[in-house]
């Protein structure tokens, strides 16, 4: 069996997820760990077992540069689990990591801050990627509604505010 991390959450998740799989503790199965530059070394040092791939590119994870890195062999694509750390108990802000897990297998879980393990089903993953994208085209008409009549407004509040408050300052001395 073999397991793939994707470190898209601190290295405390890290260490929770460590201790909940028991790595420190004579684990034997391959696991290797997808992360940043930034954290390899510490990763290195305190898990001697674990196989460090770095993430060659800065930014988020994208699915495009991980399959990229799996056709290229620096990434294998024969991992019987991929866990993706998450920061909170949804998983919501990761999706790129989850998508970019999926290129890398079908067997992916998230490691919430709750220290469950939760399932991430290629079809859930397709209907968030679905929705997200009949959204957008709504967030960006309101976005434009708000600007179209939120600018006008904003402008005659103003110009007439100071046309009231021109006119109360010319009561009291008048």
């Amino acid at each position: 069996m073999k397991t793939l991390v994707i470190r898209s959450a601190s290295l405390e998740r890290f260490d929770a997820l460590a201790q909940k799989l028991g790595l420190n503790a004579g684990y034997t199965d391959p696991v290797e760990v997808l992360t940043h530059p930034h954290a390899t070394e510490a990763l290195r040092a305190n898990y001697p077992t674990v196989t460090v791939v770095e993430y060659p590119y800065t930014g988020g994870f994208c699915r495009h540069a991980v399959k990229q890195m799996v056709r290229a062999g620096s990434l294998a694509k024969d991992h019987s689990e991929i866990i993706v750390l998450c920061g909170n108990v949804s998983g919501g802000g990761h999706f790129n990591a989850i998508r970019a897990a999926h290129e890398a297998g079908s067997n992916v879980f998230l490691f919430n801050t709750a220290g469950e393990l939760v399932p991430a089903p290629p079809a859930q993953v397709r209907r968030e990627a679905t929705r997200r994208l009949l959204l957008f085209p709504a967030a960006v008409f309101g976005t434009i509604l708000v600007l179209a009549l939120g600018v006008p407004w904003l402008a005659a509040c103003l110009i007439l505010g100071k046309a009231v408050s021109g006119k109360n300052s010319s009561e009291k001395t008048g």
